[in-house]
């Protein structure tokens, strides 16, 4: 691929899809007949990773010599989320939300709302990044390519924060993940998306149960709560990818910068992996509509009983699901945490 140029247009029929998974509100004809340039090299392989921190510590008879796992069953602290829900719908009866937590030491769930349906937004960056992350099993010097940045093929797209790219400038397949990842920018997932192909990102989507129905819009709800909280699971468990890309795609996710949400309901001392996704629908004059919806989700590593959390909500102000989903993360926290730090329920195993 060194030195050769290829053209990355966008036709009118998969505008709806692509869209849809970078989390852009833009028009039909912003991309109509346009043709994205890029221009790739190949640099040296990358290096692989030394050690893991993020996978599943209880795979391969407990890696993680001198840790200790607890393994018991939590107890049921549903009543404490149901409480904290119902409170906020009491002054805001139009906010609606999905909650799920799961023990990833003993496989322990609780789910609040968990079949209904929502737009999933940012969040289908992940599949764009774990389609990259499965072709650079085969071929690891793919994170290296180069890909060379021209902003007049960007313009009109959104961006919720975006990196800050230089006109011009080439960035690496590596570095538009972790741009795409860390900063949940758009255009960063259109490049990935188009050199990595869509069918590629489809069957990922498809994977993972997320797959975007036909005739789709950007307001479409179709992603439950459980399907998108399996990509976690998979991640951890290095199901899906091997483990050094699934150690990769965790560790960047726990660089993310976004943090409020659940980020925001755990102790800063703690580690968390995580996205988050927002559909800000607006009118013709740029004023925010209803509907607007805000997800999180993560893996929060509690020492020795790491969990899996994911919240998706929708009404009502941001600010308003930022703290409802911020509270469910406490609350969450607070009952592993008391739990497991009372002595006469905790059963434990190490490995000497």
């Amino acid at each position: 691929m060194g030195g050769k140029k290829e053209k990355l247009s966008i036709t009118p029929i998969v505008i709806p899809a692509i869209a849809l998974a970078v989390g852009v509100l833009i028009g039909y004809l912003v991309f109509h007949k346009k043709e994205h340039h890029a221009t790739y090299t190949t640099p040296p392989a990358t290096r692989a990773e030394s050690s893991y921190t993020h996978i599943n510590p209880l795979s391969g008879c407990m890696d993680f010599c001198g840790k200790e796992f607890i393994m018991r069953e939590l107890h049921w602290f549903r009543h404490d989320l149901d409480a904290c829900i119902e409170k906020v719908k009491a002054k805001q009866p139009d906010i609606h939300v999905s909650y799920y937590f799961r023990d990833l030491t003993n496989g322990m769930w609780i789910g609040i709302n968990e079949k209904d349906e929502f737009s999933p937004a940012s969040l289908l960056k992940l599949p764009i990044m774990i389609a990259a992350y499965k072709e650079a099993e085969k071929d690891p010097s793919v994170l290296g390519v180069k890909i060379l940045y021209n902003e007049k093929d960007f313009e009109g797209i959104t961006e919720e924060a975006g990196f800050k790219k230089v006109n011009g400038q080439y960035y690496s397949i590596e570095d538009l993940i972790g741009q795409m990842v860390d900063y949940s920018d758009n255009a960063a997932a259109l490049i990935l998306m188009k050199y990595f192909g869509e069918d590629k990102v489809a069957a990922v989507e498809k994977a993972f149960n997320l797959s975007i129905p036909k005739n789709a819009t950007n307001t479409t709800n179709f992603v439950r709560i459980k399907d998108y909280a399996s990509i976690f699971r998979i991640l951890f468990n290095s199901s899906y990818l091997n483990k050094e890309m699934s150690e990769r795609a965790l560790t960047l996710l726990s660089h993310s910068l976004y943090k409020n949400g659940i980020r925001a309901g755990i102790p800063d001392s703690i580690d968390v992996a995580h996205k988050y996704g927002i559909r800000d629908v607006h009118d013709a004059s740029g004023a925010l509509r209803e509907g607007y919806q805000l997800h999180h989700f993560g893996i929060v590593y509690y020492p020795g009983k790491p969990f899996l959390i994911g919240i998706m909500t929708r009404g009502g102000t941001k600010e308003q699901k930022e703290q409802l989903v911020r509270d469910l993360a406490a609350i969450t926290f607070k009952n592993v945490d008391r739990q497991i730090k009372t002595p006469d329920t905790v059963i434990a195993i190490e490995k000497h």
